[in-house]
């Protein structure tokens, strides 16, 4: 892979930890305003792990098996607690972070550390074959791609159709208005992600608005992303800025035509 791949990969990989992180220490520890569980509870043995984990995913270490259980974690935690809230994510803050961190650390349990991590240089890099246990979930990372790719996009409409329609439970943006623009990429844009047509640039322009987003709105009100309500905000540019470098995956309008003989394409 080239440079910017592990580059953005890296960077997916420490932010979904270093959230998955302040999550742990709100339940293990009522740090960040959060409220400590029992000793030795389900509550607290599962904040315990997310707080380990994430610094874990955070260093590259374990990180597959890490991601997973908080994969798992957050898709329990979204389908009890969260969705019988209301449908779709974006009408509960907290339900939508759960799925945003379902979805990135499920595609890091399918990418693995990346060779940007804590002693990276000792460890082998294997393929094909070589790979063993759940390093062989890499040969299934297009289609875990393409998969999340739809999902994040999905999310990504639905702010465009609050911001532009008025929909979703808030007010439409006044026209032209900032917002409203911003409504616009989140509308075509996400829908172009979902379908994926001209992913990587689509991808490049939509992290660039959530970076303009989380440090316009939310960084002025604190450094940590539990405690500013940007955790949205980072998650979907750091994904974006991933599928800039590693593509739609499959299911896309990309990958059909890049699958398309040169006669066919002529």
């Amino acid at each position: 892979m080239t440079i910017p791949y592990d580059f953005a990969l890296a960077l997916l990989r420490v932010v979904t930890g270093f959230i998955l992180w302040q999550h742990g220490a709100q339940s293990l520890l009522g740090a960040l305003g959060g409220t400590a569980a029992s000793v030795f509870t389900g509550p607290w043995l599962v904040g315990a792990t997310e707080f380990v984990g994430g610094m874990a995913i955070a260093l590259g270490i374990l990180t597959r098996p890490f991601a997973l259980f908080a994969a798992a974690d957050m898709a329990v935690l979204y389908l009890t607690q969260y969705l019988p809230l209301g449908f779709p994510p974006i009408v509960n803050r907290q339900g939508e972070v759960a799925c945003l961190l379902f979805n990135t650390n499920l595609l890091l349990a399918f990418t693995g550390p990346g060779r940007w991590r804590v002693m990276g240089a000792m460890v082998p890099r294997t393929t094909g074959a070589g790979r063993t246990g759940l390093d062989r979930l890499s040969l299934h990372l297009p289609t875990v791609l393409g998969a999340v790719r739809v999902f994040m996009g999905l999310l990504f409409v639905s702010y465009g159709l609050r911001k532009m329609f008025g929909m979703l439970g808030e007010e439409a943006e006044p026209f032209l208005s900032l917002q409203w623009f911003a409504g616009i990429v989140e509308l075509f844009g996400g829908a172009a992600l979902v379908v994926g047509f001209h992913t990587r640039w689509i991808a490049f322009l939509c992290s660039g608005q959530m970076a303009f987003a989380y440090f316009i709105n939310h960084n002025p009100r604190g450094f940590f992303p539990i405690q500013n309500g940007g955790e949205r905000a980072v998650l979907f540019c750091y994904f974006f800025l991933f599928v800039w470098t590693a593509g739609a995956g499959r299911w896309s309008i990309d990958d059909l035509r890049r699958r398309r003989p040169a006669s066919a394409r002529s």
